[in-house]
């Protein structure tokens, strides 16, 4: 299991996303693609599984953070396709934002709060945080594929959510499976 506090994303922003999937999608030549219905924008991974950590512990850390940072909503713009390169199996492709210094705030904050209250997270396995939105994984993309866009449309980020999902086996397939737990919403 996953569990994991994240950005979310209104309807049109979401529809907006798939379209960027379907991009995506023409031009590779395979991938394992996200949901559309699951876009969001990782701020902060927990101790998943068997940590001895409860969702209450995270709850209780999100809410706290509200209390002590009271955060504001603010506005992201997408900018330009991306590439995590794995080896020989696809990359890991995603939409870059901009305008993101409140996303590096709010994370610090809930490391802050998550510190204060004893709570464990997640060490990263990678050097820095990168705020983005996954479109799919193992991705062989099109050598001649256009990576550079810019959107200014602005998004409104509102609130964080808890999130955790798990692998489920339905006969010989595999889904992930994502449960909302708790949001805090932004004033």
């Amino acid at each position: 299991m996953s569990v994991y506090i994240a950005v979310e994303f209104d309807e049109k922003t979401m529809k907006k996303l798939a379209l960027k999937q379907l991009i995506v999608k023409q031009n590779s030549s395979k991938g394992d693609f996200v949901q559309p219905e699951t876009f969001h924008v990782t701020v902060l991974f927990c101790q998943g599984g068997n940590t001895g950590y409860s969702r209450n512990d995270y709850i209780k850390a999100i809410d706290e953070m509200g209390n002590r940072f009271k955060p504001k909503s603010f506005e992201v713009q997408l900018q330009n396709f991306n590439q995590f390169k794995n080896d020989d199996n696809g990359s890991v492709v995603w939409v870059g934002l901009k305008n993101t210094f409140p996303l590096y705030q709010i994370k610090k904050q809930l490391e802050e709060t998550m510190q204060s209250l004893q709570v464990k997270i997640e060490k990263s396995q990678h050097s820095g945080y990168t705020p983005h939105i996954t479109m799919g994984y193992n991705v062989v993309m099109n050598e001649d594929f256009e990576m550079n866009f810019e959107d200014d449309e602005p998004i409104t980020i509102k609130s964080i959510c808890l999130w955790d999902s798990f692998k489920s086996r339905n006969g010989d397939k595999e889904a992930y499976i994502y449960n909302k737990v708790h949001e805090l919403n932004f004033d």
